[in-house]
């Protein structure tokens, strides 16, 4: 699967375009890589060669670059990883500030979760968040995850000690949420 589309938004794979807007919009704001584990890319060609590695994890993982229907703009990146036995765990959800709050987030996930579910057999969704990062946390709980435990790391660009609160949804728990 290549494309997934929403209401307003465009999942796909990446591509090397994609570079620059994924600069602007979103790999070099600190105030989203706060909440994540990589480090704030720069510059055009530290740019370029992150979206080679991105074009390389896409080929590897359930993942996409979240494109704006209306601007046709690069915003963002999501992804999962297919841990075996229809369990499939985030590995990386974010966008661009200017793109966070708009409900955009819910509109990824709710679609993910039901093609996950609906066209890839997962039985279990796992999606986690740093503790302090509220939004992606209410986000989940609003597409009908639900918290199963809290896990600890440091993370290796500026050894921070971080709490991922780590939620899941089941196939149950998403079959009684389509039935209402």
């Amino acid at each position: 699967m290549d494309i997934i589309e929403t209401e307003r938004l465009v999942l796909r794979k990446a591509k090397l375009t994609d570079a620059t807007d994924l600069l602007e919009n979103f790999w070099s704001q600190e105030s989203q890589a706060k909440y994540m584990l990589w480090t704030p890319t720069t510059t055009y060609e530290d740019a370029v060669e992150r979206t080679k590695r991105t074009i390389e994890f896409q080929k590897k993982y359930f993942a996409f670059v979240i494109c704006e229907k209306k601007s046709n703009k690069a915003i963002g990146l999501v992804g999962f990883n297919h841990l075996g036995d229809g369990v499939y765990d985030d590995c990386g959800f974010g966008m661009g500030s200017q793109f966070v709050g708009k409900g955009y987030g819910s509109e990824i996930l709710n679609k993910l979760v039901e093609v996950l579910f609906e066209k890839m057999g997962a039985k279990k969704i796992i999606c986690s968040a740093f503790e302090e990062n509220y939004a992606s946390i209410r986000m989940q709980e609003k597409c009908g995850f639900k918290f199963v435990k809290k896990d600890s790391g440091i993370r290796k660009r500026d050894g921070l000690n971080y709490t991922l609160v780590v939620n899941e949804i089941t196939r149950e728990d998403y079959e009684k949420r389509k039935c209402n």
